[in-house]
């Protein structure tokens, strides 16, 4: 009975010792009760336990190859992370590259061009895409929190208030024409007097449009509302680029009732210079 009771107290008084301090796992350096607080070169810490670096990085705060905190030897550390021969590195806002002057990934916020460049995004924006009309336009898909995509495709703030749609046209056409506000101003109320709908009509940036040719379309066309199913009058697609209408802020019809995209008879009538429906060809 007493070699029990001894046995039990030195269970007690050194078994939870030697657990504490049993070894430390693989990559280790600092740990207690089986939670790593320091890792050796070559590992990082996560949740207590350490995880080895990609074998580029001497040391690193993560798996990848562009997690790297610091290089072996000469490599040198490059912008993206990543440990190679300084001549190879990737340039600002590439993550991954086929060499220093051809990108195959970019970093959020830019977008890469058929030339293996990033391009920056419009501020405020986390993804983008180029216009399907003009590759050098550049619209945002995706913004940062706090800010949300507008019909001119950037990132604005958050606002519930809602805007006069007069003066929403003022700011648009006196942007893409670059003629002023006065310009703006003569559009609006000109659409007003002849289209009771007073649609806002959208820019082309960089593009100087004859506002006579704007007012000859945009008085013709009015806009339509979708019904519950996303149809109009039958018609669920653009008759000029065949997508869905739905989803799409604003929807115009001629007068013969064909209905298109605000983007799409914009690029069509007023850039393209096409004065009749594309459905049936009836003039406009």
């Amino acid at each position: 009975m007493i070699f029990v009771l001894i046995q039990l107290c030195l269970f007690i008084a050194f078994g939870q010792e030697d657990e504490e301090l049993e070894a430390c796992s693989k990559g280790c350096v600092s740990c207690y009760r089986k939670k790593c607080y320091a890792c050796q070169p070559g590992y990082y810490l996560d949740d207590y336990e350490c995880y080895k670096c990609s074998y580029h990085c001497n040391t690193c705060d993560g798996d990848s190859r562009h997690d790297c905190t610091s290089c072996f030897g000469s490599d040198f550390l490059c912008s993206n992370g990543d440990c190679i021969d300084q001549d190879e590195c990737c340039e600002n806002s590439c993550i991954d590259c086929k060499n220093p002057e051809i990108c195959n990934e970019c970093e959020s916020g830019y977008i890469l061009d058929s030339n293996g460049i990033c391009d920056e995004c419009p501020s405020n924006c986390d993804s983008c895409s180029y216009s399907s009309y003009n590759d050098d336009e550049i619209y945002c898909s995706d913004c940062e929190d706090g800010y949300s995509s507008d019909f001119k495709g950037y990132c604005s703030k958050h606002n519930s208030s809602r805007y006069n749609p007069l003066i929403l046209a003022l700011i648009v056409i006196g942007s893409s024409t670059g003629m002023g506000i006065m310009t703006g101003l003569y559009f609006c109320c000109a659409r007003k007097k002849h289209n009771p709908h007073n649609a806002l009509i959208p820019p082309v940036p960089g593009r100087a449009v004859d506002d006579q040719i704007v007012n000859q379309v945009f008085s013709t066309a009015h806009t339509v509302y979708l019904d519950s199913s996303g149809m109009y009058r039958g018609q669920s697609t653009c008759n000029i680029c065949s997508n869905q209408l739905q989803g799409e802020a604003m929807i115009l019809s001629y007068p013969c009732g064909h209905v298109f995209h605000s983007n799409c008879l914009y690029q069509f009538a007023v850039i393209e210079g096409n004065q009749s429906c594309n459905a049936c060809q009836e003039h406009s």
